[in-house]
C-alpha cells in the first residue's frame, strides 16, 4: 500500500510538472513577476498563444503567491500593447496595468476574488 501511495504521489507531481512545462512553452515569458505589497498575489506578463482570446497578444496573469505553478494562474488582462507593459500594485488588492494599445482594444477578465485590475496608458 505504501508503494502504491508513493507511486500515486510521484505520478501526480510529474503530471503537474508536465502541465506547467507545456503551459510555459505556450505562454512565453515577456516580463518579470511582480508580487503584491502583502505578498499574497503575483502578476506577470506572458505572451498569448495562437488559439487564445487575443492571439499573439500580451496577457497579464495573476496567481496566488503560495502556489508556484503558473498553469494555475488566471488571465486578467489581454491586449496588443506597445512593447513595454508596466505592472504595479498600488495597493495589496489593486493591480495597475500600463499598456499603450497599438491595435484593437484591451480585454479584461474577472480577476481572483478581492483583486481589482485597472488599465491606464491608452485605449
Amino acid at each position: 500500500m505504501k508503494i502504491l501511495a508513493s507511486l500515486l504521489v510521484v505520478v501526480t507531481v510529474a503530471g503537474l510538472a508536465a502541465l506547467e512545462v507545456l503551459w510555459r512553452l505556450d505562454h512565453s515569458l515577456t516580463g518579470n513577476p511582480i508580487a503584491s505589497p502583502t505578498g499574497d498575489y503575483v502578476a506577470q506578463e506572458r505572451s498569448l498563444p495562437e488559439g487564445s482570446e487575443l492571439p499573439y497578444g500580451q496577457g497579464i496573469f495573476v496567481r496566488r503567491a503560495g502556489v508556484p505553478l503558473w498553469v494555475t494562474s488566471k488571465l486578467v488582462f489581454a491586449g496588443y500593447c506597445k512593447p513595454e507593459i508596466r505592472l504595479a500594485w498600488p495597493t495589496a488588492k489593486q493591480l495597475a496595468v500600463g499598456c499603450v494599445v497599438v491595435e484593437g482594444s484591451v480585454l479584461q477578465f474577472p480577476p481572483p476574488a478581492g483583486i481589482m485590475v485597472v488599465h491606464s496608458g491608452g485605449a
